[in-house]
């Protein structure tokens, strides 16, 4: 099977869904703890494809309405290698689009349309700069999926193909 799916979410102390479902709490019980920029981290595999794209995707699944928040606004993206040793930078991707799905539209988040040599981590340019809530059609759940193109000059890919780490910064008001 050559599709390789951007891996969900790991839910840690500091995870995208945890730290919603806090910012809904928050709104629900008035404490502003956890108010401002908060760190999420998810993971990724990227493998070639015959066609040379990539393609996965990632649902996260709120426990508390998402509607429940005042706001929640994605501040910065960066990528880079789980595992430094299998490639010098993060150039065996060309490019990548992050967009949220809703079943009227589709959205874009993020965007890198070329990945700079030698640099790691990379920042990816957020292009959604508005309030997230409304990605999330039924208040709970948002679907990301992410596509893009790999350089077919990298050749080392490992069995399974490289991981890659993403970590966000969301806003939270």
């Amino acid at each position: 099977m050559e599709t390789y799916f951007f891996g969900a979410l790991i839910a840690r102390r500091h995870g995208l869904a945890m730290i919603v479902s806090a910012a809904l709490a928050m709104g629900a019980t008035g404490c502003a703890s956890l108010a401002g920029e908060q760190e999420a981290e998810a993971r990724f595999v990227v493998g070639p494809r015959s066609d040379g794209s990539f393609f996965g995707w990632t649902e996260i699944t709120l426990s508390e309405n998402a509607n429940e928040a005042n706001r929640a606004t994605l501040t910065s993206v960066r990528i880079d290698l789980e595992d430094p040793t299998v490639a010098p930078d993060m150039t065996f991707i060309v490019n990548v689009l992050g967009e949220a799905v809703t079943p009227e539209e589709r959205t874009t988040l993020v965007d890198q349309p070329r990945m700079p040599a030698g640099e790691r981590p990379v920042g990816l340019d957020v292009v959604y700069k508005d309030d997230l809530r409304p990605l999330f059609p039924d208040g709970y759940t948002i679907r990301i999926e992410w596509t893009g193109q790999t350089n077919p000059a990298f050749t080392n890919w490992p069995e399974g193909g490289i991981g890659v780490k993403v970590v966000a910064k969301v806003d939270i008001e």
